[in-house]
């Protein structure tokens, strides 16, 4: 293996680089493929008031529950 001199290592290092921002603008410049639920999907289901009061409340409840980790 022959070491690449720095006129090659600096022109391998910007393309790498230009691949890189090139995939992060494809990846996170996208629409989310429509996995996310979107505000115009109608009202909720008439079973939802019932079950996110409970679940809240559960969440509230367990969260507050934390106990304080101590240390040597």
């Amino acid at each position: 293996m022959r070491a690449v001199d720095g006129a090659e290592d600096q022109a391998l290092f910007a393309g790498g680089a230009l691949a890189f921002a090139i995939g992060a603008f494809l990846v996170l410049g996208s629409d989310g493929g429509g996995f996310s639920r979107g505000r115009d999907d109608g009202p909720d289901p008439e079973w939802w008031p019932d079950f996110e009061r409970p679940f809240r409340a559960y969440v509230n409840d367990t969260s507050r529950r934390r106990e304080r980790v101590t240390t040597r």
